[in-house]
């Protein structure tokens, strides 16, 4: 296949053939950030002479307990290509934006890579990393002064970085600038409706996916300041002499956040200036209005937690319900009774606990953010994931790889696991995503026809073995979380709580 030899503004990249596709691989988007560039915003890549093997992924980012084979680094600003073969014409290009709580993943993992999207889709499909935990998301602009002035949400501002890097070099490798669709699951769909409200992405994708991405829940800048005092102490560096955290070994800070329990904490901030407001009040005010929105979640988002939180195998039934209570008050003595009494009393109370959270942490916050574009008249779709795969369910996280049609490299994927149903699901959604990326709507076949969200039609596609358009399948649960905020008289927020994190939010 020709063509691997392509040149980007700063240099050629000589990428390889995989599977019939074009793949180039861990190609810089920004400098290094190290040195005198940690924790602060990305820099525009050096230019190089020759031709640059684009054969292997670059480093992942720092994280903790990085999955087996990943080569972790602060040197991970790096992103991934994969192209059908060039023929003249402009394709489609969609940027994955990885998840993992903006504490680890990876633009290389293999459920994620861009093989089908490019083969079956004709679609350039780009991965990227971004810094993560401290050194994506410790706060010093308020600690460190003009210096660090613009040192917040590093992380975000990296992912923008990215953005500008293909628009100005995705032509060469057969994509279409001028159509670029973001999409994410978790933190990344998190990140894709942060980067709808925030002025520095604008211009740089023309729509938007996100997929079980809650934008309702964060820290206020104060609080996340105090975080990095906190790491500041704990490393022994004095605010005043912050260039020292320039010679900190980088697992130091890892082992810091550990030991202060902050896990999640360390996560986006309204700033006012990376991040202007909170995200819904911004998109409330008509920013970003012209990006049309396809937005969702999975049936049993909590599940996952039961999975990767020891905690629940430990208590009884009267501790869970305490540890529930624990995470959803002031809620609690609101909705409780409903989900104990009246919501699907067939199902175990564990199944009825879990339905409590995922509204709680996800289900409102989707539409919430649906039921704005509705009302503004502007193009948004929405969809529930309730494929149940073997030991998760349909758990946080499971629909990622059937969007990229790579069921194979599922993490409950078992030798011998019959995948027949997950093959036709995985087919259906994959091109319901590169639909949306085309024509700005997901309808594809074999999907049934699949309406826009709107006020009075508030249409949901359940994603299963047989697929369905339901009407407003969320109008009782809504209307019992509405009526509590009414009688407590504030706004919903949920509160992210895992192992081994503080409680202190």
């Amino acid at each position: 296949m020709k063509d691997l030899i392509v040149e980007t503004a700063f240099g050629k990249v000589e990428g390889v053939v995989e599977d019939g596709v074009r793949v180039w691989k861990g190609i810089p988007f920004a400098r290094p950030p190290v040195g005198r560039l940690r924790f602060r915003p990305p820099e525009p890549p050096e230019s190089w002479s020759g031709i640059r093997d684009a054969s292997a992924f670059g480093p992942s980012a720092m994280q903790r307990r990085a999955a087996p084979g990943m080569t972790v680094s602060e040197d991970c600003l790096y992103l991934n290509i994969w192209a059908p073969a060039a023929d003249g014409r402009k394709k489609p290009v969609m940027v994955w934006i990885h998840g993992g709580g903006f504490m680890s993943g990876s633009g290389a993992s293999p459920a994620t890579w861009g093989t089908s999207f490019a083969r079956e889709g004709d679609v350039v499909l780009v991965t990227i990393n971004y810094r993560l935990g401290p050194f994506g998301f410790l706060h010093l602009a308020e600690i460190g002064g003009e210096e660090y002035e613009d040192s917040a949400n590093i992380g975000l501002q990296d992912q923008v970085a990215a953005l500008r890097w293909v628009r100005d070099n995705i032509e060469a490798f057969g994509g279409d600038p001028n159509q670029v669709t973001i999409f994410g699951e978790s933190a990344g769909g998190r990140s894709v409706g942060l980067l709808l409200a925030m002025p520095s992405a604008r211009g740089l994708f023309h729509r938007a996916i996100i997929q079980s991405g809650s934008i309702t829940a964060f820290e206020t800048a104060d609080k996340a300041s105090g975080y990095a005092a906190e790491m500041l102490r704990q490393l022994h560096v004095d605010k005043n002499s912050l260039a020292a955290l320039q010679t900190i070994p980088a697992e130091r800070f890892l082992e810091a956040a550990e030991e202060l329990r902050l896990g999640v904490l360390l996560a986006p901030v309204p700033d006012g200036r990376v991040l202007p407001g909170m995200p819904l009040d911004q998109l409330a005010a008509g920013f970003s209005t012209d990006i049309p929105i396809l937005i969702g979640l999975n049936l049993e988002e909590y599940k996952l937690n039961y999975f990767i939180e020891g905690i629940w195998k430990t208590l009884d039934e009267r501790g869970k319900l305490e540890r529930f209570r624990m995470m959803t008050e002031p809620y609690w003595s609101e909705v409780s009774a409903y989900y104990l009494e009246r919501f699907r009393p067939d199902l175990p109370l564990d199944d009825r606990m879990i339905a409590m959270m995922t509204f709680h942490q996800f289900t409102f916050a989707a539409l919430q953010m649906a039921d704005i574009r509705a009302r503004q008249g502007q193009p948004v779709w929405m969809y529930r994931f309730d494929w149940r795969s073997p030991l998760m369910g349909a758990a946080h996280g499971v629909d990622v790889p059937f969007v990229f049609n790579r069921v194979e490299h599922a993490p409950w994927n078992r030798p011998g696991t019959d995948l027949t149903n997950a093959r036709r699901l995985a087919l259906a959604m994959h091109r319901a995503w590169i639909a949306f990326a085309r024509n700005g709507h997901p309808n594809a076949e074999p999907l049934p026809e699949w309406p826009a969200y709107r006020p009075g039609e508030e249409k949901v596609m359940v994603f299963d073995d047989v697929c369905s358009v339901e009407h407003d399948p969320y109008r009782e649960e809504r209307g019992v979380w509405e009526e509590a905020l009414g009688r407590l008289g504030i706004e919903h927020r949920p509160r992210l709580i895992i192992e081994g994190q503080r409680e202190d939010l």
